[in-house]
């Protein structure tokens, strides 16, 4: 009887220790190198450079597989970075891992101005209005001052509050 009350009391720990076994085998095996890794957290607008980015839910290739961006051009939110990974966020609020080599820096990304927002002829609040965007629609964005952009839309540039436009920050 006393044998089986040692064993029960001895349990909880033998079941302690195989259940942090497990825990090992099954963790990603970089975490340890990503906590002692270079990490950066400054947010800024990237975009891909082909039509076939993956979109992982970790910083490696071992991770699963989200999404893939087929849009070359797309501007992305990167949150921080890892190494060689970053951390983002598309348009459509998705987030995951991209490589970096994958992305390029943000002057020639495709930007999207959200619904409703008022392309003005000028800078000033009193300038004429050129069109009000009636879909999120992409546009090349030329040069951003005191929270407006100046954007080019197929013949037709202007000017639109920067808050309305996905991919400046």
């Amino acid at each position: 009887m006393r044998q089986i009350l040692n064993f029960v009391a001895f349990l909880p720990m033998l079941l302690l220790i195989f259940l942090l076994m497990f825990l090992a085998e099954i963790m990603p095996k970089n975490i340890a190198f990503a906590a002692r890794s270079k990490i950066k957290h400054e947010k800024y607008f990237a975009c891909t450079r082909s039509n076939n980015v993956n979109l992982r839910n970790g910083p490696g290739e071992e991770y699963i597989f989200v999404k893939n961006i087929n849009t070359p051009n797309m501007g992305v939110l990167i949150m921080h970075q890892i190494e060689d990974w970053a951390n983002v966020k598309l348009i459509d609020g998705t987030e995951g891992w991209v490589f970096m080599p994958l992305l390029k820096n943000n002057s020639s990304c495709k930007s999207s101005v959200a619904r409703g927002a008022a392309m003005r002829q000028g800078p000033e609040n009193n300038s004429a209005i050129l069109k009000v965007f009636e879909t999120d629609e992409f546009v090349k964005v030329l040069k951003c001052a005191h929270k407006l952009c100046r954007i080019r839309q197929s013949k037709i540039s202007g000017w639109v509050e920067s808050a309305k436009i996905w991919g400046v920050y």
